[in-house]
């Protein structure tokens, strides 16, 4: 798997992952490393989680936490990842994103 992050001044974190295998997930923004504070659809504290799709490994997908509004968003993109070099790497370090891959009989929110 492929990760690059990043985070502007605006206060949105960003991460693109090549690599994850084809299938159905769901995430979550779960802040300070921890679940006890954590957003799922809508931004909603506790909230259920984000399901999504992955079309396959090669796929590059761009998971976005807007700070503001506790929103994340998860697309798969048509483009390449950003180069490295161009990213400042500090992004996320504090444990936003929770991925898990979703199996059949998995709850839509994880407790």
């Amino acid at each position: 798997m492929h990760v690059d992050r990043t985070v502007g001044g605006d206060g949105v974190y960003e991460l693109f992952a090549t690599g994850i295998p084809a299938g159905s997930y769901e995430a979550k923004a779960a802040v300070g490393e921890s679940w006890g504070e954590n957003y799922g659809i809508g931004g909603v504290a506790n909230g259920p989680n984000i399901p999504f799709a992955v079309s396959a490994a090669s796929a590059t997908l761009r998971f976005a936490f807007v700070s503001a509004t506790n929103v994340l968003t998860i697309e798969e993109l048509g483009a390449p990842v950003p180069e490295p070099g161009s990213l400042a790497l500090a992004a996320l370090a504090a444990g936003l994103l929770g991925l898990r891959r979703r199996t059949a009989g998995d709850r839509r929110s994880r407790e």
